[in-house]
């Protein structure tokens, strides 16, 4: 078995997906599979993605995105054959501090200066306050997975 969970889309999926076909055996199987924030209109997740893009503008991971079928069709090139896909969005609760770490050791903020990601930061927290006030915030994610096999 070969797993990659929450970090295909940092490889070159092609090369990837020839050493995972390398390291199976016969019958072997790999799973793929991610969460992460959905960054839906008037949530804390869409909100927050929209201010990283804004402190940000060259990010490229944010919005709603799908990497289940680009994985599914790196591995097919390989010669892999997937048999079971999935997808379900479930709201996750966070306290407000929680969301701002998180948030903080995103790429999209990560790539900033220090003192660009302290003004994404304090401008998130005067977001958070106006738009979520309380100590729990619900921010919805998408898991998505699919296991494949020589």
């Amino acid at each position: 078995v070969v797993t990659a969970a929450q970090c295909w889309h940092w490889f070159d999926g092609e090369v990837a997906a020839s050493e995972v076909r390398r390291l199976l055996v016969t019958g072997g199987c790999v799973a793929v599979c991610g969460f992460d924030w959905l960054p839906l209109p008037d949530t804390v997740s869409g909100i927050t993605d929209a201010l990283i893009q804004a402190h940000n503008p060259s990010w490229t991971l944010g919005g709603i995105r799908d990497p289940g079928p680009e994985a599914e069709r790196q591995l097919g090139g390989a010669g892999l054959v997937v048999f079971e896909t999935f997808t379900f969005d479930v709201d996750v609760p966070y306290a407000v501090d929680s969301w701002r770490r998180r948030i903080g050791a995103s790429a999209g903020i990560l790539d900033l200066s220090a003192e660009s990601a302290a003004a994404f930061d304090l401008e998130l927290g005067e977001v958070l306050a106006e738009r979520f006030p309380g100590d729990c915030l619900m921010a919805p994610h998408r898991v998505w997975g699919l296991v494949a096999s020589n």
